[in-house]
């Protein structure tokens, strides 16, 4: 994982010090293309892949896969009904979750 740190040092208008940080988690997933013909690839940058699952609009589960150790996978969608939306949810290796929509293509 990928953390860069800003730490700012100012005066208030007290004459107080202030110390202030933020991180930044660089992280980013990719999939492509959407729409899909027949295979959807996943691209993590800098976290791992753990739980893979498309549904259908309703929830109706239609893939689910667990991974151990990638940032890269694909899903074969061409047995799936063409012109239809499909809701993709990707889980990394500290539990987040990140929903997306896929379309399939003719």
């Amino acid at each position: 994982m990928l953390v860069m740190s800003l730490t700012i040092y100012g005066q208030s208008a007290a004459s107080v010090s202030d110390n202030f940080s933020i991180d930044y988690d660089l992280s980013v997933i990719s999939f492509f293309p959407n729409p899909v013909k027949e295979k959807l690839n996943i691209l993590f940058t800098n976290k791992e892949i753990k739980t893979v699952v498309l549904t259908d609009p309703m929830g109706v589960e239609l893939f689910r896969k667990r991974y151990e150790d990638t940032s890269f996978t694909q899903i074969d969608v061409n047995d799936l009904p063409q012109n239809r939306m499909y809701i993709l949810y990707i889980r990394d290796e500290e539990g987040a979750t990140e929903v997306y929509k896929i379309n399939k293509d003719i």
